[in-house]
Formats: C-alpha cells, structure tokens, sequence
C-alpha cells in the first residue's frame, strides 16, 4: 500500500506543477486590461522636441514580444501529457492562454494602428 501510496503522492506532485506551468501565465486574464493599458500608454510615450506625443514603439515591440513568446512556449507543451498513469489533454487550457495572449496583442496593434490612423488624418 505505500508504493501505491508514493504513486500517488508523486503523480499529484507532477500534477501541480503541470498546473503552475499554466498558472504563470495568470496575468493574462486575471490582470484589468483597461486599467494596465491606461498606464501602459501613460508610460509608452515619447515626445520630440518639437512636443510633438509619439508611441514608444519600443515598448509596444517588447509588449507583443512578450505575448508572442507565451504563445509560443505553450505551443511547446506536450498534449495529451502522461503523468504516471494519468493521461492529461492540455489542448484546451494551451488554447485559452493563446487566446489571452492573442487579446492582448490586438489590444497594443489596434492602438498603434488606431493611433497612426489618425494622426495620418488629421494631417
């Protein structure tokens, strides 16, 4: 009974760090995206000279890059992963914090776009 029991004990082990892999991308959806977006462009400004008010491309650049490099590392995970006799499909919550990090990147292009846009406009 005390193997089964050590069985037991290192599949959950193995199974909670499965799910810290996916909780540490909590940000994505746990975190006010209009509130951190608000300060985000507060911080993601530089401005000329001339005063003009530019985008920090830069920080919009590493914003995305960072989002991109989730996508990415989640991609990577093995699905279904065996844990001892456990079989898990991890498709599912992989899908769900690509789409997190998809929202996030339209949220920074469509302000750059929109910000560009209307500056092309005015003109």
């Amino acid at each position: 009974q005390s193997l089964l029991s050590g069985a037991i004990a290192n599949n959950e082990s193995e199974c909670i760090m499965l799910k810290s892999k996916f909780d540490s991308y909590s940000y994505l959806w746990t975190t006010d995206m209009t509130k951190y977006f608000e300060d985000f462009c507060d911080d993601a400004k530089i401005i000329t000279e001339k005063g003009t008010t530019l985008l920090d491309l830069k920080k919009f650049d590493d914003a995305i890059q960072k989002c991109i490099e989730v996508q990415e590392t989640v991609a990577n995970l093995k699905s279904p992963m065996d844990i001892g006799w456990l079989r898990i499909n991890t498709t599912p919550a992989k899908q769900q914090v690509s789409l997190y990090a998809t929202k996030w990147i339209s949220m920074f292009t469509t302000h750059m776009l929109e910000t560009v846009t209307s500056r092309m406009t005015e003109q």
